[in-house]
């Protein structure tokens, strides 16, 4: 994006008109590939762009009772992180959710999506159903194995309903599963191929809600970013 008018000694416009020949030039010796490469890729465009609202983030398993909260709430503070990273809307902290979820324990399984968000102050909720997680060594093998299930959407908390995806009650699907990831010997244990497999899963979710560049971490510029076994209703 130009930033500010640069003018030559005699008052032209030397870069602007020097970069256009510049331009024809590759497109004429190479094919306008070349200038693609030349400028670089384009970004990755955002699925949805939620409103600049309050937003929670919410990670349940409501499949396994409990027996993945840990790694719930591990992904939900990373995706909290994330999401206030990129700019993508402002976040409560994770740790008001915790404390009213901690508060209302008996209640709170049962609680509407719309109900949490509003005992949170948010406008919008970013719903993450952990369908499945497992970290294991693979049979026979000294390779660690993955597999992470989630299905995400995002709720208007005044209205009650789900804006993205529109459609589907579930949610938008995301999966990881990979048959080998790292040797044993080369991590420390299961807990930190884990919390990095759940860094890159939160990162991919993320994603779904912004412009990014191939293999960037983090954000465009400012200037560039053109019943218990259901999910909550």
């Amino acid at each position: 994006m130009l930033k500010s008018r640069q003018m030559n000694g005699a008052g032209g416009w030397a870069p602007v008109w020097r970069g256009a020949l510049l331009a024809v030039a590759l497109c004429a010796a190479g094919g306008c590939n070349t200038i693609d490469n030349w400028m670089g890729p384009e970004p990755t465009k955002a699925m949805y762009k939620p409103k600049k609202d309050l937003m929670v983030i919410m990670v349940e398993n409501p499949q396994h009772e409990g027996r993945l909260d840990t790694v719930s709430d591990e992904l939900a503070t990373d995706l909290t992180q994330l999401v206030k990273q990129n700019k993508v809307a402002p976040v409560v902290p994770y740790a008001k959710l915790m404390e009213f979820r901690t508060r209302h324990s008996e209640e709170y399984p049962t609680m509407a999506i719309p109900t949490v968000g509003r005992a949170v102050d948010a406008k919008q909720v970013l719903y993450v159903n952990l369908k499945e997680a497992h970290v294991d060594v693979s049979p026979g093998t000294d390779y660690y194995s993955i597999k992470l299930d989630v299905r995400i959407k995002l709720v208007d908390v005044t209205t009650g309903e789900t804006v993205w995806p529109q459609g589907t009650h579930d949610g938008y699907p995301i999966k990881a599963e990979e048959p080998v990831v790292v040797r044993t010997q080369e991590a420390s244990g299961p807990a930190v191929v884990q919390s990095a497999a759940l860094e890159n899963l939160a990162e991919d979710i993320a994603n779904c809600f912004r412009e990014y560049l191939p293999d960037e971490k983090g954000p465009l510029p400012e200037d560039e970013t053109t019943d218990k076994d259901q999910p909550k209703k």
